[in-house]
């Protein structure tokens, strides 16, 4: 049983949705409750700030949001505990070039830690968390070559560390660093088959509940895809389906509780959200959230 869900904002193992108003500046929570949705509020965030990723970053089993400034580059945390800000703090400014990718346990304690990879020289740093406190940050032992770009920190061989996927951004080719914290365990990574610069990581999660991360992709026509990942063996794959290049993934989570990661989907024409209930790699249901239709609203985790 799930002891942790992404993007829970309550703390119930279920998994959330956060907005954000691109006209007005508005950020706001859907709870998901079922088929049902609870909407709450988190005020106004300048337009200057970006929500780059979300963690449990403080260790309470709730997670925070990390926002950074794209003028100055500075980074701060909402940590979160029951829908509201429980405080705004700053982390530190590495300037605008470093971007927050993803957050996951890459270190021995409680406290979800960031990768971050700076977008000009493609180096790559863990960020160990305490809070907001960086308790200890380095660089990763090795660093990816020219063009690859940090897509995901995920545990693909079940060590209870995360794990960095990396995907180059011209040819599509995806490569699996196995970590120890900022140790890379597996030589200069591996390279995993290649479906080309048209196919997409679309995000992590355990699909087939076997404590193991797996890779969605997405192509451009559309269509879904997992693989079902064994450490940096791709272990089997199966298409979920195609709903349509308009239909784009924009996050994973527990969103039903029953311990296989589902699939959230926006519609970039209409602005509507589904979210697909998965066992799998099957489709048991597609509900839409309350029939929206809010092309405004930015879905940001």
């Amino acid at each position: 049983m799930a002891t942790y869900a992404r993007h829970d904002f309550n703390n119930d193992i279920i998994s959330d949705v956060l907005w954000r108003n691109t006209r007005t500046s508005e950020v706001g929570i859907w709870t998901v409750k079922g088929n049902a949705l609870e909407s709450t509020s988190l005020g106004l965030v300048p337009l200057d700030w970006n929500a780059v990723t979300t963690g449990d970053i403080n260790g309470d089993r709730t997670t925070d949001i990390i926002w950074q400034n794209t003028i100055s580059g500075q980074i701060n945390a909402w940590l979160i505990r029951d829908t509201k800000i429980l405080s705004n703090l700053e982390i530190r400014n590495p300037g605008k070039e470093w971007l927050p990718v993803d957050a996951n346990w890459f270190g021995a304690d409680t406290n979800q830690d960031l990768l971050v990879q700076n977008q000009t020289t493609w180096r790559a740093e863990i960020w160990n968390m305490d809070g907001a406190t960086i308790i200890q940050s380095g660089q990763t032992s090795s660093d990816p070559a020219a063009g690859y770009r940090a897509r995901r920190a995920g545990d693909y061989n079940g060590d209870g560390k995360a794990d960095i996927l990396w995907q180059n951004v011209t040819t599509g080719q995806p490569v699996i660093w196995l970590m120890d914290n900022t140790t890379l365990l597996n030589s200069s990574g591996t390279s995993l088959v290649n479906p080309g610069p048209t196919w997409k990581i679309g995000e992590k999660g355990d699909f087939n509940n076997d404590g193991k991360s797996d890779i969605l992709w997405q192509h451009d026509s559309g269509r879904i895809d997992i693989w079902f990942m064994d450490g940096t063996t791709i272990a089997s794959s199966s298409i979920v389906g195609n709903p349509g290049p308009q239909w784009q993934i924009a996050s994973t989570g527990l969103y039903n509780a029953d311990d296989y990661t589902d699939i959230l989907l926006k519609n970039t024409q209409g602005g509507q959200v589904t979210i697909w209930y998965m066992q799998s790699s099957t489709v048991l249901q597609n509900f839409l959230l309350g029939g929206a239709n809010l092309p405004e609203w930015q879905l940001i985790a």
